[in-house]
């Protein structure tokens, strides 16, 4: 696993790419500076989320986002951090739900 601050300076990929899978090096924003996927308060992801709407490994990287909670800071795989939470919690009631059908 690997950790990036919201902080972070350079680009998304150099920052990660130490100790990543190898679809990483895929990733549209391999060359784009981190701070575009850390919006700050009253700033829009509408760049970052453009980035990742067209890039091939958007799936793999939202998958470890999804996986992963200390990831749940900017945009990964095409959704903010806040749509990540939601996500995860839908899909845990939905779970939840299931599990309940089949007893």
């Amino acid at each position: 696993m690997y950790f990036i601050e919201p902080d972070d300076t350079g680009t998304h990929v150099e920052r990660i790419a130490q100790r990543s899978p190898a679809w990483v090096h895929d990733a549209e924003c391999r060359d784009i500076n981190v701070d575009v996927f850390f919006p700050g308060p009253g700033q829009r992801a509408r760049e970052a989320l453009e980035i990742c709407g067209r890039c091939p490994v958007r799936e793999e990287c939202l998958a470890e986002a999804m996986d992963d909670e200390t990831l749940d800071y900017g945009v990964r795989g095409g959704l903010t951090s806040a749509a990540r939470k939601q996500r995860r919690k839908t899909l845990s009631a939905l779970a939840a739900t299931r599990q309940k059908a089949a007893a």
